[in-house]
């Protein structure tokens, strides 16, 4: 029995402590409106400059002329679609219309970006609160609704420039031109189409993707806490956490922003209104017609998303780093 004792002392004594986890770091102070404004524009250029060509080549196949029988599509797919803008176009075919989306960053992503820390913050009882996941996407909702009112004629403005397809004889010389043409054509309505299937699209789509953003970062921050490291979360968290949520966000959205894109690149009274598209799409193209474009935007929606996430948090860093250098120095 002596024996026994002795045996399980020393095995008790010799046996390392358990290891004890890392507590989690503390909570980011919530970032200002003008903070949210400056680091919201950065993600937002850097998501336009990387995402571009392929939204390029989504509208071209979304928008295509359905073939007549016997004959072959314009494209046959996203490789083709790349392949012969290049040829006939070059590699600028493939930023056509980015003068829009490019100068409406500013206002466009202050707009997402504030709103949906406003949105946060309207639900948020403590500053140190972790909003739940529910209340993530009503903030991402908010945002989606707050950005229609500049993502409308952006889009028309966009989408209207890249399906000018030769370099013969053009209609609008640039974005502006085109939007001067359409508002003096069709007024602020015509500025304004598409209005209703862009909302439709943004509110739910935006709190999707909000949420599927902080659902891959919280695991990570979560991964990188249990295997024992300390302090902030590296960089590249964000880098996923963003080609996540873009991919994820835009297989929901796909069918929603097929019918969107046709409404605005479609000549007046082709289409009713939306319910019209949606079954005329249906009609004509099958369920499949709703995701024509896709591979090209599961190609951009990652690297561009993981791009603008990125670009956000390493702005907002800086920020919050620059806050507390003042704060010392008080």
């Amino acid at each position: 029995f002596n024996t026994t004792c002795l045996i399980m002392s020393a095995a008790t004594e010799t046996s390392p402590p358990a290891q004890e986890m890392p507590p989690p770091p503390p909570k980011e102070k919530p970032l200002t409106f003008i903070e949210n404004v400056i680091a919201g524009t950065a993600g937002g250029c850097a998501l336009t400059l990387v995402g571009h060509p392929f939204d390029t080549v989504k509208v071209r196949l979304q928008t295509q002329p359905k073939p007549l029988p016997g004959q072959k599509p314009m494209f046959t797919g996203v490789l083709d679609c790349f392949k012969q803008t290049i040829q006939k176009e070059g590699i600028t075919g493939l930023y056509k219309g980015i003068t829009s989306p490019l100068a409406g960053q500013a206002l466009l992503y202050a707009i997402c970006f504030s709103s949906y820390g406003y949105g946060q913050k309207i639900q948020r009882s403590s500053p140190d609160e972790e909003l739940s996941l529910f209340k993530i996407f009503n903030a991402g909702v908010f945002s989606g609704f707050a950005s229609t009112v500049i993502m409308t004629p952006m889009e028309l403005v966009k989408i209207q420039m890249q399906l000018q397809f030769d370099d013969g004889a053009k209609k609008y010389k640039n974005p502006l031109d085109c939007a001067k043409k359409i508002f003096a054509e069709r007024g602020i309505r015509g500025i304004y189409r598409g209005t209703g299937s862009t909302l439709v699209r943004d509110a739910p789509g935006s709190g999707v993707y909000f949420v599927f953003y902080e659902i891959v970062k919280r695991n990570l921050a979560e991964m990188h806490r249990q295997s024992g490291h300390t302090g902030t979360q590296p960089n590249w968290h964000f880098l996923v956490a963003g080609g996540c949520a873009g991919l994820f966000g835009w297989m929901f959205m796909m069918p929603l922003d097929t019918v969107k894109s046709r409404l605005q690149a479609a000549p007046e009274g082709v289409y009713k209104s939306m319910a019209d598209c949606w079954i005329q799409t249906l009609k004509h193209d099958g369920p499949t017609g709703f995701y024509k474009g896709f591979p090209a935007v599961a190609i951009r929606s990652a690297p561009a998303n993981a791009a603008c996430f990125w670009t956000f948090e390493l702005v907002a860093k800086w920020l919050r780093s620059g806050e507390k250098k003042r704060e010392v120095e008080l």
